[in-house]
């Protein structure tokens, strides 16, 4: 099973008030033919589609022409960034699902549509958690975030995704490829380690997170493979064909 995991286009995107439309294009083209070459099986597209929550009308048509595009190779799912529009990509939702386009622009249970089923080409069944950007005003109530020190509300808000992820998961089966498809920042993420024919991590760490004075490393947590439904997971199987993986427990931060 081929899984292409691709984020953070940002398109709409500009350089001193230039236009980056021709380059977003032709590397959005470029991906949609690695999608092709490769004959992917499951494409995940994983946040911050757009620069901005209100891009310009060439900007949508990139990314929307560009994820149907994708899905002529393959299902794609999609979820919503800190940069997106929930709303934005909730309208588009049925018209994007059409085209064989599965999204999650925000938060949803898992019988609502935030735990997804599908059949690939190759017969397996693969179950996607779907968790979009999630931030600590909306998943910290309004009185915490008055009482409490900084230090305790990433706390808090680190406690509450683990119950949403926990949930989410609940329908993980061992006879199914499951996978959890996230925008979010990580403490204490590190590169998974492959057996396999090596690949390329899709996290690339900033220079905040390689500098040997900080021992925490930080990381965008955009996808994560899981071989079983948790706590029955061993380690050594599936799991290790994700992109991005953690070998011990990581915490969950608030965008800041």
């Amino acid at each position: 099973m081929r899984i292409l995991h691709t984020s953070d286009w940002h398109v709409g995107r500009t350089i001193r008030g230039r236009s980056r439309a021709v380059e977003h294009t032709a590397v959005l083209a470029e991906i949609v033919g690695v999608a092709q070459a490769e004959a992917v099986d499951l494409v995940l597209v994983a946040g911050d589609q757009f620069d901005t929550a209100a891009p310009a009308p060439d900007a949508e048509r990139i990314v929307w022409r560009s994820l149907l595009d994708l899905a002529e190779v393959a299902p794609v799912v999609v979820v919503a960034g800190n940069h997106d529009n929930p709303l934005r990509l909730d309208a588009v939702a049925p018209l994007l699902a059409a085209g064989g386009v599965h999204s999650g622009a925000r938060l949803s249970r898992p019988h609502e549509g935030g735990l997804l089923t599908i059949e690939l080409a190759t017969g397996e069944m693969a179950k996607i958690a779907l968790l979009p950007f999630l931030s600590q005003r909306g998943i910290v109530r309004a009185d915490e975030l008055m009482d409490l020190d900084a230090d305790q509300h990433a706390g808090r808000y680190d406690a509450r995704v683990k119950v949403i992820i926990e949930r989410l998961c609940e329908g993980f089966t061992a006879e199914t490829v499951n996978l959890v498809v996230a925008h979010l920042m990580m403490a204490g993420g590190v590169v998974a380690a492959v057996s396999a024919a090596p690949t390329r991590s899709s996290t690339t760490p900033s220079p905040r997170q390689r500098s040997p004075t900080r021992p925490t490393t930080w990381r965008w947590a955009t996808c994560i493979v899981l071989s079983q439904s948790p706590p029955r997971a061993p380690p050594g199987t599936r799991g290790r064909l994700c992109s991005w993986t953690s070998a011990r427990p990581v915490t969950a931060r608030p965008w800041r």
